[in-house]
């Protein structure tokens, strides 16, 4: 008799195996918070060295999944907010923040907002780290980039650190650029610029 329990319970068991359940980890969305998020920027002059500031951002969102893994996100930049860490004249305003405003650079009256998409987030190599890829629009054009940042939950919240540099040569920013053969002597500006990112996502769902 107990032979014939334990067989039976073999064949309930290998005819009607439980497959466990896998499911995927939920969507998590969050929110930029702009008071405690920082975006600064970085050029460099060949006479007068290092030059840098910050740009505000209109909004911002992110999405994680269960595992704090990015998974998408999308980011508006307001082009007025440009600003220089050093103002020029006693009066507010600002020689340098107000030349990147203008054609020469951002055209920020034409373009008043610029955009950067996510397309694809995978892991980094470091831990808490990950690689980010995404489509940045400027002046109406867009290009990929890539760069790898850090990702720290931080109860409700999400910060995310990283450091990103593009050429605006590619965006159509040519001003004394040093791509350019005719100005090779004096009053260069580097084509690559610098961004440092230091940005707080608050919990919506």
């Amino acid at each position: 008799m107990l032979y014939l329990k334990i067989s039976l319970l073999f064949h309930l068991l290998l005819h009607n195996p439980e497959v466990p359940k896998t499911e995927k980890p939920a969507e998590v969305k969050y929110e930029i918070n702009k008071k405690q998020s920082v975006l600064k920027w970085f050029g460099k002059k060949s006479v007068g060295g290092v030059i840098d500031g910050t740009i505000e951002l209109l909004s911002g969102k992110m999405s994680m999944d269960g595992n704090v893994l990015m998974k998408g996100g999308s980011f508006v930049m307001d082009m007025n907010s440009i600003s220089h860490k050093k103002a020029e004249d006693k009066s507010g305003k600002d020689g340098i923040a107000e030349h990147l405003k203008s054609d020469d650079f951002f055209s920020s009256k034409k373009f008043p907002q610029s955009y950067f998409v996510i397309t694809k987030v995978s892991p980094g190599v470091k831990a808490n780290e990950v690689r980010v890829i995404g489509n940045l629009t400027i002046k109406g054009v867009t290009n990929g980039i890539m760069f790898p940042a850090i990702i720290i939950k931080d109860g409700d919240k999400i910060k995310v650190q990283a450091d990103l540099t593009f050429n605006r040569v590619l965006w159509g920013i040519t001003y004394r650029s040093m791509n350019l053969l005719a100005l090779v002597k004096e009053g260069l500006i580097d084509s690559d610029i610098k961004m440092k990112l230091d940005l707080v996502f608050d919990k919506v769902n």
